[in-house]
């Protein structure tokens, strides 16, 4: 009898050790992860910041996934883009450099209660995060969902945002086309050794697909600059950053023959020359495909 009860007392205090580890070691390793709350829909949920993401093609499948989601809050349409996330721009950016005939639909969730114009922003929000990275934002469709989900008690949630790529609809390719066709360019092209940014890199591509598509046509790339120096030096320094950029699409395999540079220097601003913001403005270069 008393080797059962030492038995039993010393399977107790294992069991007791056992669960004060998971505990603290559960704390450690997932923070509150099995923690339920309440939220607005009186119903329980698991923690916002814990609940995965994937973003999806439109059969359902995971391309991309990743050990948190964005979060939303009950306040406004911004969304919190955990370091988990970290990688999702350029998850999407490739995609859709080497997916050339594909969009991406981003969906804000609203309840009953936040109005359309909340599950939109949310949407929205995204779309010019990913349109700041280098993103066209062309291909990137926004739209607002009515859903049913909870805030915990901090007022937010994991699930308010969806991601899918898609195939892109004949409208929406002529939006593209068109503004492939006719693009004006504000990267750093002045620079003695430049660099082309997400931006341009994302429309060689996307150039040399419409020519693909389009082969009897050419390119016309025009240098801008603002009115500070003489007209014929601006001349000089627009012609150069038009050919920065030919020499860069030749380099990612347009053929020479199908571009010409030119430049308008000063002459033709579209701002104010007299404030910094309308300098930057008119420092522009424009490709028109024709």
């Amino acid at each position: 009898m008393n080797h059962f009860l030492k038995s039993l007392l010393w399977f107790l205090v294992l069991a007791l050790i056992a669960v004060v580890a998971h505990y603290f070691w559960g704390q450690k390793l997932c923070g509150t992860c099995t923690d339920r709350s309440w939220g607005s829909g009186d119903k329980p949920t698991l923690a916002a910041q814990f609940s995965d993401f994937a973003i999806k093609d439109i059969n359902g499948k995971d391309l991309f996934k990743f050990p948190k989601g964005f979060v939303i809050n009950s306040q406004n349409g911004e969304v919190e883009i955990p370091d988990e996330l970290k990688g999702y721009k350029d998850s999407i950016f490739n995609y859709l450099n080497l997916n050339q005939g594909q969009e991406l639909l981003i969906t804000g969730n609203y309840l009953k209660a936040e109005g359309e114009t909340r599950g939109l922003d949310r949407a929205q929000f995204l779309k010019n995060v990913l349109a700041m990275f280098g993103v066209n934002p062309d291909k990137i469709i926004p739209k607002a969902v009515l859903s049913e989900y909870s805030y915990d008690q901090n007022g937010k949630s994991s699930q308010g945002i969806g991601m899918v790529f898609r195939n892109i609809s004949n409208e929406q390719l002529k939006v593209v086309e068109d503004n492939i066709a006719d693009k004006t360019l504000f990267t750093k092209f002045g620079t003695s050794q430049f660099k082309p940014d997400l931006t341009m890199q994302a429309y060689a591509l996307e150039l040399i697909n419409y020519l693909v598509k389009y082969p009897e046509k050419n390119i016309q790339i025009t240098g801008h600059t603002d009115n500070v120096g003489s007209e014929e030096s601006n001349l000089n320094l627009g012609l150069k950053r038009a050919q920065t950029v030919q020499k860069y699409l030749i380099s990612q395999g347009i053929p020479q023959d199908k571009i010409q540079s030119e430049s308008n220097g000063e002459l033709e601003p579209v701002a104010d020359n007299a404030t910094e913001e309308g300098r930057e403005q008119n420092r522009r270069i424009t490709i028109k495909v024709k």
